[in-house]
């Protein structure tokens, strides 16, 4: 009778380490899906950083220009010293945002190479891209989408757990037990309403993004139609060389603007396609309507970076340093690092302190087997 005993209570306990470790594989499923997520978005956002980065550059040298007409003027004495010194102002406050901005994408870079498991001096960079077609964009749908988003979601899956956990524990007799199911089932409820309300926003983005990238090809048209027409007034001396310059700025100012409209799809879809898988980031730019998507993808990135930057600390401790002559340690300059979007989440899901600890502690409850210690014991 204590064998029979001792093997129910091996079995009950078995049970729970198996419920166990399948909440440990969930978790860490959903905690890989979410720096992989996060760490392509910020990749992404350090390629928008540079399209911002070109557009400054643009308007930094049409100031350039424009202040060598204005020194012209103000030895003519046609303009007072104040209007060039507020120009002049105007531009050393952009190129000083130029150089802002290349930290801006270094860091964010570097914050990338720690989710890899990279030396903490390494910088990371995006290499080019897979081609996002208008029929990935034709073949969404939304009932189909929200569907498959819904049955692979943690957070619906943990909150339907907690429902299952409180009407095991539940017990007409004993008080609380009902409040406490009652309370699981609002929860649960909630947790979908969150993730169609999630989903629905990302969903909208991806068609706003579309939109816009729609209007910005059709102004670089217009922009590229409209150089044609200065190349030939200026070739007659219509128009000045600067009126040129203009237009010749205004078409490469359009292309940066679709190309950065272009990268903002880009990180909308990808995050459509991993919210099809459950894996959903939602952040204040992912709400917001209009056509700044540029801003959009920016403060997407920069949210992923805070969400990630749990990584961070953990692997500093395994950076390389090396000791200079004057006996203080130095970290080695590394070359950046090119990474594809497939390889960078192969990289991060191999590589990354936190995912590889997550992984160890399942495998350690997996191997857990108390059966044979019940049995003895009997």
């Amino acid at each position: 009778q204590n064998a029979v005993s001792g093997m129910q209570q091996a079995m009950a306990m078995l049970s729970q380490l198996d419920d166990a470790a399948y909440t440990l594989r969930k978790q860490a499923k959903n905690v890989s899906g979410q720096l992989a997520l996060g760490a392509q978005t910020m990749l992404i956002t350090i390629k928008n950083l540079g399209c911002t980065k070109e557009n400054l550059q643009v308007t930094l040298t049409q100031l350039d220009r424009n202040l060598a007409v204005l020194k012209t003027q103000r030895k003519r004495g046609m303009i007072g010293q104040l209007q060039l010194d507020t120009v002049q102002n105007q531009r050393d406050k952009l190129a000083q945002s130029i150089d802002t901005l290349e930290t801006t994408r270094e860091n964010l870079g570097s914050s990338v190479a720690l989710m890899c498991g990279l030396d903490a001096n390494t910088i990371v960079m995006p290499a080019d891209f897979e081609t996002l077609y208008e029929g990935n964009l034709d073949k969404m749908s939304y009932n189909k989408d929200l569907e498959q988003a819904q049955k692979n979601s943690f957070l619906i899956w943990q909150k339907q757990d907690a429902v299952r956990s409180a009407y095991n524990s539940y017990d007409k007799n004993i008080s609380g037990t009902a409040e406490a199911v009652k309370s699981a089932e609002d929860a649960l409820s909630a947790a979908k309403e969150s993730v169609v309300a999630a989903f629905d926003s990302t969903y909208k983005t991806v068609k706003d993004c579309r939109t816009t990238l729609a209007a910005k090809r059709t102004a670089q048209s217009q922009a590229e139609l409209d150089l044609k027409t200065a190349t030939v007034k200026y070739r007659k001396g219509i128009i000045s060389k600067l009126a040129y310059q203009q237009a010749q700025d205004a078409v490469t100012t359009a292309k940066l603007n679709v190309e950065s409209a272009y990268l903002s799809l880009y990180t909308a879809y990808n995050q459509y396609e991993w919210a099809k898988e459950g894996v959903l980031i939602t952040t204040a730019a992912a709400s917001q309507k209009g056509e700044n998507n540029m801003k959009r993808t920016i403060a997407a990135g920069l949210s992923a970076a805070l969400l990630c930057g749990m990584v961070v600390p953990a692997f500093a401790a395994d950076t390389k340093t090396a000791t200079n002559t004057t006996g203080t340690t130095q970290t080695q300059p590394t070359a950046p690092v090119k990474l594809t979007f497939d390889k960078l989440e192969e990289t991060v899901r191999q590589n990354n302190v936190t995912i590889k600890a997550n992984n160890n502690t399942v495998l350690s409850a997996e191997k857990t087997d108390v059966s044979d210690q019940y049995i003895e014991s009997y």
